[in-house]
């Protein structure tokens, strides 16, 4: 008997707090406007885009389309390699990057381009190497960075340096973030 007078009280409270918030939010907020009927698009209105327009394509310049350089992400979790490797891994990559921007037009360049990576290397017998390379570049047109990307990629796959004292392991995420040269 108890059991059920708990009950009923919990579901007395329960109703009363509903009823509470139900008053408190009509008396807060006045009602909305009723929506309105649905109504077919006449075959003569133009069709509503459904994505903005891309800027470049209708003659913008090249750094409207470009995007505000994102902060880099913090590091994974995980295993954190010697500075000295990781900068003389990035002094690499900007070297390859540097190579593969030397034949883009001017054009094609936004203001301030950033070259995001995640390069997966492994360390074996004190030498790290890059097996696969993540690019993203951001500020540039998207296609020069496409182009971009692709060229780091395939070139930064093979990249080595020396490991010295780091203990031997496999895809160990290696991110990297720098302005373009």
């Amino acid at each position: 008997m108890k059991r059920w007078l708990v009950v009923i009280a919990l579901a007395l409270v329960a109703l009363g707090v509903a009823l509470a918030l139900v008053f408190d939010r009509d008396r807060s907020h006045p009602a909305a406007p009723p929506p309105l009927p649905y109504a077919s698009p006449s075959p003569s209105a133009p069709a509503a885009p459904s994505l903005p327009p891309d800027p470049v394509a209708f003659g913008a310049p090249a750094d409207a389309a470009a995007a505000a350089p994102a902060p880099a992400p913090p590091p994974p979790p995980g295993r954190t390699l010697d500075p000295a490797i990781v900068h003389g891994v990035t002094d690499q990559l900007r070297e390859l990057a540097h190579q593969c921007m030397a034949v883009m037009p001017p054009g094609m360049r936004g203001s301030a381009p950033r070259l995001h990576a995640t390069l997966l290397v492994s360390i074996k017998d004190h030498r790290l190497s890059v097996g696969h390379a993540i690019i993203t570049m951001l500020g540039m047109r998207p296609d020069a960075a496409a182009r971009i990307r692709q060229c780091l990629e395939q070139r930064a796959v093979g990249i080595a340096a020396d490991a010295s004292g780091e203990r031997d392991g496999d895809a160990i995420s290696l991110p990297v973030d720098f302005a373009a040269p």
